[in-house]
């Protein structure tokens, strides 16, 4: 009896239907493939992209709206005897202000410190103070920061607000070193605690960056229309502020935002010198005589007022 052939032993027997039947397998499975994608790809791609998280330590914190003022004056004697009223309101200013550095406890372990070089001080901890651990030293510290450190100034907190969490820092402090009166006095006459200090008005970031930005485009239009004032006039003046200036636009700029600049002759000298080859002016404004810069100056300020 003849074996009867499998389907398999014809194909091998006939390998140019094996080859043809092996192409349309394959041309099958990639439509397949690509008809599953298009229907699914919705859900192939779902969470392939990262999500955004903010990290709220690197966002600038907003500051509260203050008109400029005069605040209450500071019981002196406090500085160096704070009542318990004053020891929670610094527990909560630095609970609100520098815990995110410092740590609950103080010890310079708060999370945005991490990365921070050098890192937050330990209040725990009596050496390596910059400015020391007294009540006057530690005013000085939130009045001016510590330039080269993460500390930066205070100094729109009252000074009320100060003299509370420094000494609710001072708790951690085992012992806390001692103001002398003379000490107390100094700080006084430096900062008027006990007649009241003047402080400046304060707004959100998001609003001073707003009115930059306002101001910035002020002052682009008044250079532009004082540009073309210069050009316009084509005198002996305007070819002068051509001669000396390398770039005419900054030039201009530089005499908008030095608030001095313009207020006199003398002024004006100064403030371009300062910069000079770096602010728009060339070095040939150093070889001008006083008329001619006060030529210069009568003419910038009439363009650009």
């Amino acid at each position: 009896m003849q074996n009867k052939e499998s389907f398999f032993d014809k194909l091998f027997n006939k390998p140019i239907g094996f080859i043809a039947l092996s192409y349309i397998i394959v041309i099958v499975s990639i439509v397949g493939i690509g008809l599953f994608f298009v229907q699914n790809q919705n859900a192939l791609v779902l969470n392939q992209v990262p999500p955004v998280i903010n990290d709220s330590l690197s966002v600038i914190p907003e500051i509260p709206v203050q008109s400029p003022r005069v605040t209450s004056a500071i019981d002196l004697a406090t500085l160096t005897v704070p009542t318990a009223a004053m020891l929670e309101k610094g527990k909560q200013t630095f609970t609100t202000v520098c815990v995110t550095c410092h740590g609950a406890e103080g010890k310079g372990d708060g999370v945005a410190g991490v990365a921070l070089n050098p890192k937050p001080r330990n209040f725990h901890a009596a050496e390596g103070w910059k400015n020391g651990r007294k009540v006057s030293e530690m005013y000085k510290t939130l009045q001016l920061g510590i330039p080269g450190s993460g500390m930066p100034p205070y100094d729109y907190l009252s000074p009320e607000e100060r003299i509370a969490v420094i000494s609710y820092v001072r708790t951690f402090m085992t012992p806390a070193p001692a103001d002398a009166p003379a000490d107390i006095a100094q700080l006084d006459a430096a900062y008027k605690l006990s007649q009241g200090t003047q402080m400046p008005g304060t707004i959100p970031v998001k609003g001073a960056m707003a009115m930059n930005i306002s101001a910035q485009s002020t002052n682009t239009q008044k250079i532009t229309m004082a540009l073309n004032k210069i050009s316009a006039l084509n005198n002996d003046n305007a070819r002068l502020f051509y001669h000396v200036s390398s770039a005419p636009e900054l030039a201009l700029a530089t005499v908008i935002n030095d608030p001095n600049a313009l207020t006199g002759v003398d002024q004006f000298r100064a403030a371009v010198l300062s910069g000079l080859s770096r602010n728009g002016f060339s070095a040939r404004f150093s070889l001008l005589n006083s008329a001619e810069i006060s030529q210069l100056f009568t003419l910038l300020k009439e363009s650009l007022g």
